[in-house]
C-alpha cells in the first residue's frame, strides 16, 4: 500500500535500488516492475511502470495524470551505501492509466482491499517540454549546424552535437515554419542535411541532453563504449568474460541473437539509380543522379568501408525521380536522407538477463563492439550502433533484478 514519503533505507541485496512517488506519496512498495525504451528514431524515453495496488485507491487519490511522477533508480550490487551520487532521477509526466476494474459484491467494506495490476505509461517531464516546443524562424546565411544550435537555445536543451563530418555549407535564406523542435530537426536535416550522412534527428535524455550525432562518422571510430559478449556454449573463457560485467560497460548475451537484413526491401524501396531534379536559382532545373552504391560508399553507417550491401541485381533496372524543396546544387541533403534510410539494413537484436549494472543503455547512439565467440558468427562481429535499448527491471523481494533487450544496427550485414 502507498505510503507517505519517509526516509528510507537501501536493501541489502544485489540489483536495483528502485523508488517511485505520485505526488506526496510514495508507491515504492506497490512497484512490480519498471521498463524504459529509448531509441535513436525517438525524441525521448518512453517509461513503463506497473503497480499491484487497489483500484480503490487509483480514484482515491485520483491517479489519473494531474500529479507529478519521482522516478529514483541506484544501483546498489554488494556495495550498499546511503548515498545519491549514483542516483539517476526521472520526473515524469503520466500519459496513460490502465487498470484492472474487479467485479465485487455490493456489500463489500470500502475498507477491504483486492490489488490488481495498474500499469502507468510515462514521460520524462523537460524532454517532453522540450521536443515538444514550438519553434520558427528566418535564417540568412547560416549552415545547418548554426540553425539547429538557435532554435535548441529557445529551449531548456543542453546541446550535444557532433563535430565531425558536419555541413558546413551555408543557405542564402530560410524560413522555418512552425514547428516543434523534433520537427525541425528533421526539417533542417531533410532539407539541407545537418552532416554529410546520418544523424539521429536528436534524442532528449532524462537530463535535458539533447544529443544529435553523426552517425555515419561515429561508427567508423575504433573506440567502442560498450561490449557484448555471445557466449558460446562450452567457451572456457565463460567466467572471464562474466567477471567483466559488473562495470556497465560489458554484458555477456547466452541466448540466440535475431538477426535481421533488409538489402532487398530496402534497394526495392529506394530504386538503384536516383534522380534529384534541383532548382538553382540561376537556371530552369538541375538533375543529381546517383546510384544507391555510390551514395551508400559516402553516407551509409558502415563499421568497415568497402563492405559490400548484398541484393539481387534485379533490382539494379528500377529508377525514380525526386523533386525537393533544395534550390541550389548542393548535395548535402541528399547524403542525410539517404544515410538515414541505409542506416538499418542489419539489426542484432540481443538479450542480456544477467543482473548487472544496465543503465548505461539508456546512451542510445553509442557505439557498441558485438563479439560473438561462436568463431563461425564471427563475419557478424564488430562495431554497431546501438539503436534502441528495452531495459526491464521487476522486483526480486527488496531490490528490483535487471535485463534488457538491445537493438544494435549498421549497413553492413558482414565485417
Amino acid at each position: 500500500m502507498p505510503d507517505e514519503q519517509s526516509k528510507r533505507t537501501m536493501a541489502n541485496s544485489k540489483g536495483y535500488d528502485i523508488r517511485v512517488v505520485i505526488g506526496d506519496v510514495d508507491y515504492t512498495s506497490d512497484v512490480s516492475r519498471v521498463r524504459i525504451v529509448s531509441s535513436i528514431t525517438a525524441p525521448y524515453q518512453f517509461i513503463s511502470i506497473d503497480l499491484t495496488i487497489d483500484e480503490k485507491d487509483v480514484i482515491a487519490k485520483k491517479l489519473y495524470g494531474q500529479e507529478e511522477i519521482k522516478l529514483t533508480m541506484r544501483w546498489i550490487g554488494n556495495d550498499i551505501k546511503d548515498t545519491s551520487k549514483d542516483d539517476i532521477k526521472f520526473t515524469l509526466v503520466q500519459l496513460k492509466e490502465t487498470s484492472v476494474l474487479r467485479n465485487e459484491s455490493q456489500s463489500a467494506s470500502d475498507k477491504s482491499k483486492e490489488p490488481s495490476k495498474c500499469n502507468i505509461l510515462t514521460v520524462p517531464k523537460e524532454p517532453l517540454s522540450i521536443m515538444s516546443t514550438v519553434v520558427n524562424e528566418i535564417f540568412e546565411n547560416k549552415n545547418p549546424k548554426e540553425m539547429v544550435e538557435a532554435l535548441s537555445s529557445k529551449t531548456k536543451a543542453k546541446l550535444v552535437m557532433d563535430s565531425d563530418g558536419v555541413n558546413t555549407e551555408k543557405v542564402k535564406q530560410v524560413l522555418i515554419p512552425p514547428l516543434t523542435l523534433y520537427k525541425a530537426i528533421k526539417y533542417i536535416d531533410d532539407n539541407f542535411g545537418i552532416f554529410k550522412g546520418a544523424t539521429n534527428l536528436g534524442f532528449c535524455q532524462y537530463d535535458n541532453s539533447l544529443t544529435i550525432i553523426n552517425l555515419t562518422e561515429k561508427i567508423k571510430k575504433s573506440a567502442q563504449a560498450l561490449t557484448i559478449y555471445h557466449i558460446a556454449n562450452d567457451d572456457p573463457k565463460t567466467p572471464e568474460y562474466t567477471k567483466k560485467c559488473v562495470d556497465g560497460k560489458s554484458f555477456c548475451s547466452f541466448q540466440p541473437i535475431l538477426n535481421d537484413y533488409i538489402g532487398n526491401a530496402s534497394l526495392a524501396t529506394m530504386a538503384y539509380k536516383i534522380n534529384y531534379v534541383l532548382k538553382p536559382t540561376d537556371v530552369l532545373y538541375s538533375l543529381y543522379t546517383q546510384t544507391f552504391t555510390d551514395l551508400a560508399k559516402r553516407c551509409a553507417v558502415m563499421s568497415k568501408p568497402g563492405s559490400p550491401i548484398y541484393s539481387d541485381p534485379i533490382l539494379n533496372t528500377r529508377e525514380i525521380y525526386h523533386i525537393p524543396v533544395g534550390d541550389e546544387k548542393r548535395d548535402s541533403f541528399v547524403l542525410a536522407q539517404t544515410g538515414r534510410a541505409l542506416s538499418s539494413l542489419s539489426t542484432m537484436v540481443v538479450n542480456l538477463q544477467m543482473n548487472i549494472p544496465i543503465t548505461n543503455l539508456l546512451k542510445v547512439g553509442d557505439i557498441v563492439k558485438l563479439d560473438p565467440r561462436t568463431p563461425k558468427f564471427s563475419d557478424y562481429a564488430g562495431m554497431y550502433i546501438l539503436k534502441s535499448s528495452d531495459l526491464e527491471f521487476t522486483r526480486e523481494s527488496q531490490s528490483f533484478g535487471s535485463q534488457a533487450t538491445v537493438v544494435l544496427c549498421r549497413t553492413n550485414k558482414t565485417a
